[in-house]
């Protein structure tokens, strides 16, 4: 019998809720649910901003037919911090230790106000070395995300970010083409881009790296120029976005924001490469609100050199009449969905 749990993930724009569980290397989703969000949910702190937020998350639960009060809760990488580090293999107080320590390098904050947590992602017997994954969030942001949940009635059973439930997704389920070499996957994110490097032998992600650049940049530069709204804004990257042959040419609209972004998926391209010494990198693969973007991954593939192409969740879904409508928006669910298979 397969364990099926559920998953919240409330980004700046988007409501998302999955119901799965594992089933060897397959999937079992039987429940996906999806609404725009226009509440500011991580911008401040008034408590009107969580009532309103409660509003929106509870109608999208009633009107999926939800029944489960217990979830889990994945955050935007946006607002946690994250470094997976290669360490000695220590005693627990002496690990306890260290990672305290390699945090403080990357928090700008003080530990104090910090939720911290950890995860040993790989051990390599030979060198007696392992590779730990940390994960920080601040605490106010935690105590928000619990009085979302007190007020919808809920029970978080865990809260993790973007980058951790996407990592177990890719460690349990994807099946690389070839067994060689690393891929990159980028998290196409409202206000940020991650970017994650993943060796196939190894079959995790090894290497990450937060960019705050993302999908609302974009929209500004639209909004800027066409005085559109924020409705629209969104139709015409969807529908347009780097096309050439419509009624609306928007490239040199939206140029200079895909040239920042694509400047430091590069940099980082040639980061890990030095670093990991890798003479073969595979494929830049998208996921997340790339699918927003007419021909994203067309426009990166040429930029850059390399195949791209949006993460395709279906080879490892099992499909059912229930998430039926979701199939070409898969790419979306791919942290939710995560955050339920353990």
């Amino acid at each position: 019998m397969i364990n099926n749990s559920l998953t919240l993930e409330v980004t700046e724009n988007k409501i998302k809720f999955a119901e799965a569980g594992l089933e060897g290397k397959q999937i079992n989703v039987t429940n996906l649910a999806l609404s725009e969000n226009s509440i500011f949910f991580y911008e401040n702190d008034l408590p009107k901003t969580v009532s309103e937020q409660v509003k929106l998350v509870d109608e999208l639960y009633e009107r999926s037919k939800l029944k489960e009060k217990n979830l889990n809760i994945v955050l935007p990488d946006t607002y946690c911090f994250t470094q997976i580090t290669s360490m000695p293999k220590l005693k627990e107080k002496e690990l306890l230790s260290a990672i305290r320590y390699q945090a403080d390098q990357f928090i700008p904050m003080p530990l104090n106000e910090t939720a911290l947590d950890l995860e040993i992602v790989y051990e390599d017997k030979a060198s007696n070395r392992i590779l730990v994954m940390i994960v920080a969030s601040p605490q106010t942001l935690i105590k928000k995300i619990g009085d979302l949940t007190d007020q919808l009635g809920l029970i978080p059973d865990s809260v993790e970010n973007q980058t951790s439930a996407i990592a177990r997704l890719l460690s349990l389920v994807f099946t690389p083409e070839v067994k060689t070499g690393y891929s990159v996957f980028i998290n196409f994110g409202y206000k940020s881009n991650t970017l994650y490097l993943y060796s196939h032998e190894l079959g995790l992600v090894i290497d990450l790296h937060l960019v705050k650049l993302g999908y609302e940049m974009f929209l500004k530069e639209i909004q800027i120029n066409l005085q559109s709204d924020y409705a629209k804004n969104k139709e015409i990257l969807r529908n347009i976005g780097f096309g050439s042959d419509g009624s609306l040419n928007i490239n040199d609209i939206i140029e200079p924001s895909f040239n920042e972004i694509v400047a430091e998926v590069e940099k980082y391209i040639l980061f890990v490469k030095d670093k990991y010494k890798i003479t073969q990198l595979n494929q830049i693969y998208l996921i997340n609100e790339t699918e927003d973007i007419h021909l994203l991954d067309k426009k990166i593939e040429t930029a850059i050199s390399l195949p791209v192409k949006i993460f395709d969740l279906k080879e490892y879904v099992k499909l059912t009449p229930t998430i039926a409508s979701y199939q070409s928006q898969l790419s979306l669910f791919v942290s939710t969905i995560g955050g339920c298979i353990r």
